[in-house]
């Protein structure tokens, strides 16, 4: 995460490095908590793996989702300041593809982190529903 930080902090000027940023932060919060309780669960290996790649797709949904907010949110809605991304010259994924480009990102991850739980069935039910929170989220 403290990578995460850095590559953030120094600007992303890319698209790999766009998203090796939010992978290293976002991402890496994500999935050190979903992995965390998959290994207190005794996860099989196979099912480990699958978790990672929906933490990952999860990650970058919720970052992208930020990203949109920041751009189509109002403060009081956010509960922090609205379009500081872009005062900052920050690097986003909308900046990088367009609201619509992002959007449409997001679409992409979600699609990802919902195949990720295909082979878990009902037990995955809870992860779904954060998907589906938080990429129709407005505040």
């Amino acid at each position: 995460m403290v990578a995460g930080q850095c590559l953030d902090l120094s600007g992303a000027e890319d698209e790999r490095a766009l998203y090796l940023t939010h992978r290293l932060k976002t991402g890496a919060l994500i999935r050190a908590a979903v992995l965390a309780g998959a290994y207190c669960a005794s996860a099989k290996d196979e099912d480990m793996g699958q978790l990672e790649s929906f933490s990952d797709a999860f990650g970058l949904l919720f970052q992208i989702t930020d990203d949109i907010l920041d751009v189509t949110g109002s403060a009081s809605a956010l509960g922090k300041t609205a379009g500081k991304d872009s005062r900052d010259q920050k690097q986003t994924f909308v900046t990088m593809y367009g609201l619509d480009g992002a959007r449409q990102c997001a679409d992409e991850q979600a699609n990802i982190a919902r195949a990720s739980l295909v082979s878990f069935g009902k037990q995955a039910s809870f992860l779904r529903a954060l998907v589906a929170a938080v990429l129709c989220r407005s505040s």
